[in-house]
């Protein structure tokens, strides 16, 4: 989303009015966030393949 429609979007539903800088900002904080949150899960996938061998190794 362009940083200008999420002015708009803001001014006219929630009647606020804030910079650009603000919301580039706040976007970049989001980014960073959601960036972070696929990296950790990523990273758990070891983790659940080896507690998914675990429990089929016990059910046989």
């Amino acid at each position: 989303m362009k940083l200008r429609e999420i002015q708009r979007i803001c001014a006219s539903d929630m009647h606020i009015n804030v910079s650009t800088d603000y919301f580039y900002k706040a976007k970049k904080i989001m980014k960073e966030k959601m960036a972070g949150n696929s990296k950790t899960e990523f990273g758990m996938l070891w983790d659940y393949a080896q507690e998914l061998r675990s429990r089929m190794l016990g059910a046989q």
